[in-house]
């Protein structure tokens, strides 16, 4: 039995789109070759007629006869079994071929293996949007073989066809009592608890039959979901169906086929439908081309009156925009640029505000040196009111400037400093040179002025702040 190892393992402990029926005759079949007595089956393995792919017309038609697996190869000798990646190469052939308007699925099946069948499902639910592809059932589409078949466009069925079967049957062979009998008792060395489940020597049941039966279920809940998608119908009145088979109008009742018809009568209709399409065409070309000329010579008009009038339009447009400074450029239209106002020239004189942009310049000038004088004078005033014993120049620099009240303080401080130290030396401040400081003193205020980049004033006012400044200060002061 080992050399049918791979027929075993795609048979046994797996789920199977399939009527009970059939597996029972795929047992029959192939179950000699596992030492199982097949007599009780009654069944003698007769294949049914085989259907050869034809065109009608612009029809395609393609059988689709037996039970089906994921992959062809030597179970197809058997019991005339398709594989669903076949069937998928010769549909996409005939979406392909220009030739081909619509494709009808010849199909009287039971079903076939879960492997596969969903990705042939939505292959189909694809397919349909670029060509037309019609099921028919003829006699049997089953499981699986209804899982590509509610794919199609519309689905249609015989007066005798089979639908439906919507459930998933698995399969397992027990062959322990076998075993007992021939004296043999395999023994399994394995890691994992379930790598063993399901193996045909031992009895199913426990954790490992439940491990089957979850299986079973998620290829299911699968199949029952893709139908209520591919027929718009609800899943749960899908499950109620629990698996049976359908005929007839009872198909058509549950909303599994969109009707009942023969084989030939959906061809014929085809044919009819594509025969209509060509003599509406001609149609339009033969008696009722004048009746299109007309329309559209009317339509012209219409569109030629709107233009006409859309370019008077445009014209009386054009020219407001022009009017109003605008440039209509082939790039479109630019606004026109924004005239700037001269910046006016003011100035504050005695708490009023001059606009001197509106005197002659000879006037303006004279008046902002007025101004100038004036506030020459009050900083004039103001530094000899805060250092009255220091050089003016210098004394109206530091007024120009905030300081400080620290800097201040000491400024204040060192102008009173100065003068002590002029009365005690019989000279007043006023007489004294003290712009003239030592070398020491004048080294000190050109390195802050340099390293600060401050003018002489700020930088005489920082050194002075200085415990250094003052001394160095007071001694060139000792020795003048």
């Amino acid at each position: 039995m080992t050399k049918y190892i791979h027929l075993q393992d795609m048979l046994f402990n797996q789920p199977h789109l399939c009527t009970p029926q059939y597996a029972e005759t795929v047992l029959s079949v192939v179950g000699d070759k596992f030492g199982v007595d097949t007599s009780a089956f009654g069944v003698d393995g007769e294949q049914k007629e085989n259907r050869s792919p034809n065109m009608v017309g612009d029809t395609y038609v393609m059988p689709i006869i037996g039970s089906m697996v994921h992959r062809g190869g030597s179970l197809d000798a058997l019991s005339g079994i398709q594989s669903y990646q076949s069937i998928q190469s010769e549909l996409q052939e005939a979406i392909d071929n220009p030739a081909v308007k619509q494709v009808v699925l010849d199909i009287d099946s039971p079903g076939g293996s879960v492997a596969g069948a969903f990705d042939l499902k939505d292959f189909i639910s694809e397919a349909k949007d670029k060509k037309p592809i019609y099921a028919m059932a003829r006699d049997s589409m089953c499981s699986a073989a209804y899982l590509i078949g509610s794919a199609a466009t519309e689905v249609y069925a015989t007066q005798t066809a089979q639908v439906g079967s919507i459930g998933v049957v698995a399969m397992h062979m027990d062959q322990s009592e076998a075993n007992k009998k021939q004296g043999v008792k395999p023994t399994f060395i394995y890691a994992g608890d379930y790598k063993t489940a399901g193996n045909p020597h031992e009895k199913l049941e426990g954790d490992a039959l439940e491990y089957l039966k979850e299986s079973v279920e998620d290829a299911y809940q699968m199949f029952v979901s893709a139908v209520a998608e591919n027929r718009g119908l609800d899943e749960q009145a899908i499950r109620d169906t629990e698996a049976r088979v359908y005929r007839g109008e009872k198909a058509v009742e549950i909303g599994l086929v969109d009707g009942i018809k023969s084989y030939d009568t959906l061809l014929e209709e085809l044919a009819n439908n594509s025969q209509q399409r060509v003599y509406s065409y001609q149609s339009i070309k033969g008696d009722n081309m004048t009746k299109e000329s007309e329309k559209l010579e009317a339509d012209t008009a219409q569109i030629s009156a709107e233009v006409d009038a859309l370019k008077a339009e445009n014209e009386g447009l054009r020219k407001a925009l022009i009017e109003n400074g605008f440039k209509i450029t082939k790039d479109g239209v630019e606004a026109p640029e924004a005239t700037q106002e001269a910046p006016k020239e003011t100035l504050e004189v005695n708490g009023k505000t001059v606009d001197l942009s509106a005197m002659p310049e000879e006037a303006a000038t004279a008046l902002k040196d007025m101004v100038a004088a004036q506030e020459d004078s009050a900083l004039e005033a103001k530094a000899k009111e805060m250092f009255p014993h220091m050089d003016i120049a210098a004394a109206k620099e530091l007024a120009s400037v905030d300081l400080s009240e620290e800097a201040m303080s000491a400024l204040k401080a060192a102008d009173t400093l100065m003068a002590e130290q002029f009365e005690e030396a019989g000279e007043s401040a006023k007489q004294g040179d003290m712009t003239d400081p030592t070398e020491k003193l004048n080294g000190m205020i050109t390195d802050y002025m340099e390293e600060h980049k401050v003018n002489e004033a700020k930088a005489t006012a920082a050194v002075m702040e200085t415990a250094e400044g003052r001394k160095a200060y007071n001694e060139s002061k000792k020795g003048a």
